[in-house]
């Protein structure tokens, strides 16, 4: 992940300095946010720069949503443009940054059960490496975001840097590693690109809020807000709702973030689902370069900079799509026992893809 760079006044002092900053969202029922989150932020200056470094801003959740009666997967993702609502942040010695680091490294493989292992427990295990912090009492019942890091605060005011009374202002270059702002962007389009547990960004750069508007115009959705669903344009009472996802990949390596948009309503599409590929052009806007009957693999042929495209989905072949200078058209169907097929995707592999054709 890339470092954010914040510009801060630093000390004269050569002796370099490190933060962490313990963070709640409340819950907020108009942004999808039935519990709120709670997430930690790892922070390092550098004297002789004179500048104050972003390591990561980090929060736990479930990979694919659930865990409400059971452990399901976990993951690691990051909370940078998460709504800031309460914050605590404590400068740490070396030996406590280190071991906050390798406490988040191990949660990347942890499993996630919301009554145990949660996004609180995740920044209550890593406030644990600060000798001096006290931490709240552990309930019976899981801790709401906010109420853990109103807590968190109360018993720590003495140690705070910023975000308790008394203390100094949360300085301004570092409110702005915030969410984008809506208004620049419609509630559809936020929900599209939304970064949800279905939602992967394979390039390291943000997408931003005008090419999110721009392929959600392109896609012809319309959004409910008070359901949080999307739908057709056709559809006027919302009668067949799709889920969605989205994939964010430079597919011709130009540099430029394109999207693999994916729709999931089976009255639509069956079991195999709709991808749509837009490219983003050099001129600005984007380009519908494909658009197929279940989700698109990258391949190690292709034509110049475009890949052929494997289009995985139900059945005992697998077509490919390629390339022909303005958009992908349907190359050869791959039967599944052709030992000679690409069998090396860039991708995850899908569950009706095999590993080997």
């Amino acid at each position: 992940m890339q470092a954010v760079i914040i510009l801060l006044i630093l000390s004269q002092n050569l002796q370099a300095k490190q933060w962490l900053i313990f963070t709640a969202s409340r819950k907020n029922l108009s942004q999808g946010s039935l519990a709120g989150h709670a997430f930690v932020s790892f922070i390092k200056d550098d004297p002789i720069r004179k500048q104050t470094i972003v390591i990561g801003c980090w929060g736990f959740y479930p990979a694919n949503g659930g865990g409400y009666f059971g452990y399901v997967d976990g993951v690691i993702r990051n909370d940078a443009k998460r709504q800031k609502d309460l914050t605590l942040m404590v400068e740490v010695n070396d030996d406590e940054f280190d071991k906050a680091m390798v406490v988040k490294n191990e949660w990347e493989t942890r499993r996630y059960k919301l009554s145990k292992q949660n996004c609180v427990d995740f920044v209550r295990n890593v406030a644990s490496c600060v000798a001096e912090l006290r931490l709240p009492e552990k309930g019976l019942t899981p801790s709401w975001p906010s109420d853990f890091l109103e807590d968190l605060k109360a018993l720590n005011e003495s140690k705070a840097v910023f975000g308790t009374p008394g203390s100094p202002a949360m300085p301004e270059a570092l409110k702005k590693v915030q969410p984008e702002n809506p208004g620049s962007v419609s509630k559809g389009a936020l929900y599209l690109f939304a970064k949800r547990a279905d939602s992967e960004n394979h390039t390291g750069k943000e997408f931003p809020s005008a090419d999110k508007q721009a392929v959600f115009d392109q896609m012809g959705l319309k959004y409910d807000e008070g359901n949080k669903q999307l739908a057709g344009l056709d559809d006027e009472d919302f009668s067949f709702p799709f889920s969605a996802s989205v994939r964010i990949i430079d597919l011709n390596k130009d540099g430029l973030a394109d999207a693999f948009v994916s729709l999931f309503n089976q009255s639509y599409f069956g079991q195999a689902g709709q991808e749509t590929i837009f490219i983003k052009q050099k001129s600005g806007g984007f380009e519908k370069v494909a658009q197929v009957d279940g989700f698109c693999e990258i391949l190690k042929s292709g034509v110049g900079a475009y890949p052929d495209l494997l289009v995985g989905g139900p059945g005992l072949t697998a077509p490919t799509i390629r390339w022909n200078g303005s958009n992908y058209k349907f190359f050869k169907n791959v039967p599944f026992t052709e030992k000679n097929a690409p069998a090396t995707y860039t991708f995850k592999q899908y569950s009706s893809i095999p590993k080997k054709l």
